[in-house]
């Protein structure tokens, strides 16, 4: 007599799966993966990113590779070289976007910040009938343009008594801005060391910042005490009223300095440009 039930013909029953539900699975699980990645990268963009990017990447890498090491090591059974590539891969993505983002900003207020350089590109021609060294620093004041020398690592562009009023200093990171503005009764109303600035609450009406590279700073009748725009991290753009307790105060607009039409001939490379003892 045939034995009951028959031979299983199907090939299922030694060890093998079907196909269709391996394939199912899988899709399953890369699917599940990533809603999880979705998930915590919308979570961590809206919560841990405004607070620190290097944490932020961090712990993004951190979860995609422990969702690779899973459906690697689980789901399709990889030799842990793979996993252990994988994981260095994404950890070094990271590292490159936060190399490529940088740091979060420091919080700002309207009386203290620090000044960013643009990117923007140098106005041209930087100097005519001048031979200028490879990348110039260069303040532009008053339709001229004053240029730290090569052996040189400041540039004194107004001097008066005893006061640093304005002047830039060659850094690492390029131009660092220094600069010490005074109202008209003496008091100190604005101080800016390493392009850190602190504005002195109540001796000043306001200041203004279209973006992080430019502060404009304004007495009490709303009238410009100082402009700066940091062109990029080699040139620097200044107008304002500088002065000293005890001096007459010099001014500096677009076209002029302390009145004197300046036709921006060439470049002046002198280390101290408007010198008053």
């Amino acid at each position: 007599m045939p034995e009951q039930g028959g031979a299983d013909t199907s090939g299922k029953g030694d060890g093998q799966q079907d196909p269709n539900h391996q394939f199912n699975a899988r899709l399953y699980h890369l699917i599940y993966g990533l809603a999880i990645s979705l998930a915590f990268t919308v979570a961590d963009f809206a919560f841990l990113w405004p607070e620190s990017h290097f944490f932020a990447l961090l712990f993004l890498a951190a979860v995609l590779s422990l969702l690779a090491i899973y459906e690697m090591a689980v789901v399709y059974q990889l030799d842990p070289k793979w996993m252990a590539g994988t994981v260095a891969i994404i950890f070094v993505a990271a590292g490159i976007s936060y190399k490529v983002i940088g740091p979060n900003p420091p919080n700002e207020t309207e009386t203290h910040g620090w000044l960013v350089s643009a990117n923007e590109p140098t106005p041209g021609p930087v100097c005519k009938g001048d031979v200028v060294p490879a990348d110039p620093f260069i303040v532009f004041a008053g339709n001229m343009r004053f240029m730290i020398q090569p052996t040189n690592n400041e540039l004194r562009l107004v001097a008066i008594g005893q006061c640093k009023s304005f002047s830039i200093v060659r850094s690492p990171e390029g131009i660092a801005v220094d600069s010490e503005i005074f109202d008209q009764s003496g008091n100190l109303v604005l101080r800016i060391e390493n392009n850190e600035f602190h504005a002195v609450s109540g001796k000043i009406s306001y200041t203004k910042r279209p973006d992080r590279s430019t502060l404009a700073v304004y007495d009490q009748k709303g009238a410009e005490l100082l402009w700066v725009h940091s062109i990029n991290s080699r040139a620097v753009w200044v107008r304002g009223v500088f002065t000293c307790p005890g001096y007459a105060p010099v001014s500096i607009t677009d076209e002029a300095i302390a009145g004197m039409p300046l036709t921006g001939a060439g470049c002046v490379t002198a280390p101290a440009i408007i010198l008053i003892r």
